[in-house]
This record gives C-alpha cells, structure tokens and sequence, in this order.
C-alpha cells in the first residue's frame, strides 16, 4: 500500500516529530510512502536525513507544484493521503480530490492564528472544516481537540 504524507508546516515541531514516527513504522510495516513537504523545511531536511531511500517532493504552494505533484500521484499509485495542517489540506484537495484521506488535527486553527484579525481566524476555521469534511478519516490529537471539531460540525463518527 502506498500513502503520500503531507506536511507544508513551515516549523519543526511535534506535528512533525508525530509524523516522522508514523513514516517510519508505515514503512517499517513493508508499506511505500511518498512525503511531500514544504520546499526547504526543516522537516524536509530532518525526514530526508533520518529515513534512508525515502522518495521526498519539496513544494511551495504555486499551480505548478499542484501540477507537478499530480503527475507524480498519476504515475505512482497513492491508495491515502495522511494531511497534517490546515496548508497541506488545502493543497491536497487541488491534488487528488478523489483519492482516500487521512487528517490529523494537532491543534486549533483558530489560536494558532491569535495574531491575525478575526475575520481572517475564522476563514482558516472555515477553510479546515471543509478540508476535514472532504476527508475519509479526522484524528484528534487529544479530547479537547475532538470536542473542538465536535463543537465546529464535524461528524462525531468521523474522529478518532
């Protein structure tokens, strides 16, 4: 089986330790992964560094790399997307709207966002809720999350 994980945080942090963790176990399970990450991160540079072999794409968020990255999914069978981020959710549905995904919510998109101006919080709320509802599958990182997403319309049946 193959999963194409997408991370375009511009950070190093636990989302992305997390992820390193689940990569690694899926190909440790004989399974084949494509990552895709955001072009120069420190996430690309660690999970290139610390997984030997492992196919990476570096993207910024231009039609070219949607168009590019298409290609590569049509070339290489991806039978799941895993999404980590409100970015990478976006950027995803451009790609492969119709492909199974997987989305990890690690924290509220709306406090991560305190310093920008309200009607700009609450259109990445709104941006996330309709990438989460496009996926097959919500991992809350903790109950508090899970309630949050609850709370936002999120299916209950569709969080674990």
């Amino acid at each position: 089986m193959k999963c194409a994980f997408i991370n375009l945080g511009k950070h190093f942090g636990g989302a992305e330790y997390y992820l390193h963790i689940i990569i690694k176990k899926w190909i440790g399970d004989g399974n084949e992964a494509i990552v895709i990450a955001k072009h120069k991160s420190a996430f690309a540079k660690f999970i290139g560094e610390t997984i030997p072999n492992l196919y990476i794409e570096e993207v910024d968020f231009s039609l070219y790399d949607i168009l590019r990255i298409r290609k590569i999914f049509r070339r290489n069978t991806i039978n799941i997307v895993n999404i980590n981020g409100i970015n990478s959710g976006i950027f995803i549905n451009f790609v492969a709207a119709n492909i199974p995904k997987i989305t990890t919510v690690h924290s509220n998109a709306d406090l991560d966002r305190a310093e920008k101006s309200f009607l700009m919080r609450k259109l990445f709320v709104l941006i996330e809720n309709y990438c989460l509802r496009k996926s097959q599958r919500v991992i809350a990182v903790s109950d508090a999350i899970k309630q949050l997403l609850i709370f936002r319309g999120i299916r209950e049946d569709l969080i674990t």
